[in-house]
């Protein structure tokens, strides 16, 4: 059993618990584009515009995933503001997680793809995360197959038999 856990900032982690699950990156992009919000012409519709068209042609690149990683904290989601960070974790081999190391050796075949995926971890090894220790899901991940939230401790899980049997943690 490997133990991976998502971060998320304190802030958004409202919207995970009301919804129950952690949705692929990119995620409020597809929606806000599919409510036509980024149709305007003010600053903000535009910034949204540009920005989703960056993502779009990076995610054709790379694909689009929900991250997490073996390490007790990360680094490289404090890019933008630095805030408290909740650790959200699960058991990979029950959510379908993949390596992230395996599922880039597959997007390394393109040139673009390369350049990219090398810049954003090299990005991410200079703030001091490791690569070599993320998984990713290409599948939205519900919050109700988490073991952790935080520090609350959400089921135990026993195993007897060849069945699981989930139980409240104490």
């Amino acid at each position: 059993m490997t133990k991976i856990t998502h971060f998320t900032k304190r802030p958004h982690l409202e919207s995970i618990i009301n919804d129950g699950v952690i949705y692929k990156e990119g995620h409020n992009y597809v929606t806000s584009d599919a409510r036509g919000e980024m149709r305007g012409t003010d600053a903000l519709s535009t910034a949204k515009r540009r920005t989703w068209k960056m993502l779009k042609q990076q995610y054709k690149l790379t694909g689009r995933y929900v991250w997490f990683t073996e390490e007790d904290s990360v680094n490289c989601i404090d890019a933008e503001i630095a805030c408290e960070k909740v650790g959200i974790s699960f058991n990979a081999e029950e959510i379908g997680a993949k390596r992230w190391s395996e599922v880039r050796k597959a997007k390394m075949r393109s040139k673009k793809a390369k350049m990219l995926i090398e810049a954003l971890e090299m990005a991410a090894l200079m703030v001091g995360d490791e690569p070599t220790k993320w998984w990713v899901t290409t599948n939205d991940v519900a919050l109700s197959d988490a073991a952790e939230v935080g520090n609350w401790k959400l089921k135990q899980r026993k195993v007897v038999e060849g069945a699981i049997y989930e139980e409240e943690a104490a």
